[in-house]
């Protein structure tokens, strides 16, 4: 499922991932490969707000079937071997 953050979330959570997003702006915290990142495909996160929460937040809260289901590449499981 692709398209844009109103497109794939409710009205309500789009919303709501979008002022996350503007938060993010007015803080200044950016990455390099934002225009890369968009939802996953596996978790459906919407990656570029999901990179600056701490994983020990939300990894507890991930179901052990979407963790197996992410790639090699997953940052969270590069991350969660560290």
């Amino acid at each position: 499922m692709k398209g844009s953050i109103l497109e794939r979330f409710s009205a309500a959570a789009g919303k709501e991932i979008l002022a996350i997003f503007s938060t993010l702006n007015d803080l200044n915290l950016k990455t390099s490969l934002d225009s890369q990142l968009n939802v996953c495909s596996v978790c459906d996160c919407a990656l570029k707000a999901k990179v600056w929460c701490p994983l020990d937040v939300f990894k507890p809260h991930m179901k052990k079937e979407t963790i197996e289901a992410l790639p090699a590449h997953c940052w969270i499981l590069q991350e969660s071997f560290h």
